[in-house]
């Protein structure tokens, strides 16, 4: 083979995969755990140029399996495609990976069945493209129990107080170092006594767009976090 052709991919699965793999690094800044990502484009092989869809969703746990959500949804593909057709097609794809789960499908095929592939996409114009920072984040679950004249909402704005004007402890400039913030868990139980235990627990996510946030930046923003909640009466977990 030629340096040209060796050059020319053979499948857009790989990439895709490895995009999975920096987006799942990115995860808590969007608040998600499942990645579900597509590329459609261009193939080579030795007889030609083909245009392929790779679909790629897992949350690279060990244990979880999304197998039975991207089936689903090619046979809700199918469905769509070729439900004004008499034609009875069934979508072939390829299992490119098992984890993350990916898969890769011919779309000339489809074509060749008469199917066309329509994506109704709502497009909102406000929306405008930002830089990610190419520096780490870090993430702090903070979890408390909290008493009955507070809830869910009225923590969650506490901690937006108390972060909305992150300092940068290096030059005493300020600087916005939370990305995210968002609700993991929430739970009641009543104990022995007949007295209600409340628990509620977010994700505080922290990054600079000019360096690596060090472990004293972090521990200094979420004792400032701990202070409010201490003082709003919430008992730390």
């Amino acid at each position: 083979n030629s340096v040209g052709d060796r050059a020319l991919r053979d499948n857009i699965s790989d990439g895709l995969i490895k995009s999975f793999y920096k987006n799942l690094n990115n995860a808590p800044l969007m608040g998600i755990e499942v990645i579900r990502s597509y590329e459609i484009g261009s193939v080579f092989t030795a007889v030609g140029e083909y245009r392929h869809i790779a679909i790629v969703c897992d949350d690279n746990k060990k244990k979880s399996n999304f197998q039975n959500e991207i089936e689903t949804l090619i046979k809700d593909i199918e469905s769509e495609l070729f439900s004004k057709t008499d034609e009875k097609i069934k979508i072939n794809f390829v299992v490119k990976s098992e984890k993350p789960y990916a898969v890769e499908i011919d779309l000339n095929v489809l074509v060749g069945h008469g199917g066309l592939v329509y994506l109704d996409i709502d497009h909102d114009t406000d929306w405008k493209y930002k830089h990610l920072s190419p520096y780490p984040i870090v993430t702090r679950d903070v979890s408390c129990f909290y008493p009955a004249d507070l809830s869910t909402e009225k923590i969650l704005a506490l901690i937006k107080d108390v972060t909305g004007g992150v300092r940068n402890v290096t030059d005493g400039t300020s600087a916005e170092l939370v990305k995210n913030l968002y609700l993991v868990d929430s739970f009641e139980k009543e104990l022995d006594d007949g007295t209600m235990k409340r628990s509620v627990a977010f994700r505080i996510v922290y990054q600079a767009e000019d360096r690596t946030l060090t472990d004293n930046e972090i521990n200094v923003e979420v004792d400032r976090v701990y202070e409010a909640l201490r003082d709003a009466g919430c008992e730390l977990r």
